[in-house]
């Protein structure tokens, strides 16, 4: 069992919060702008309706991960 000041409880559990909405927002899918979205040079998909993109870049979503992994590592200290 983990005992902290609530004060600190509260600011945590508000970051963890705000990260983890960041990163499932740019994690929701969406349609392909074109058949050949996220292919490179001139190919495309085979079946394009099968595929999906997400709201956010591949660095949006890195950055997300590395923020909430840096909540989750000060979580991982409390004692």
């Amino acid at each position: 069992m983990t005992v902290l000041k609530k004060e600190h409880h509260d600011l945590l559990k508000k970051q963890l919060d705000e990260r983890i909405e960041k990163l499932v927002g740019l994690f929701e899918k969406r349609e392909l702008n074109r058949g050949s979205e996220g292919c490179s040079g001139h190919s495309s998909w085979v079946h394009p309706e099968l595929m999906c993109a997400t709201i956010g870049s591949d660095t949006e979503i890195r950055l997300a991960v590395d923020d909430f992994k840096t909540i989750l590592a000060e979580i991982r200290k409390l004692k």
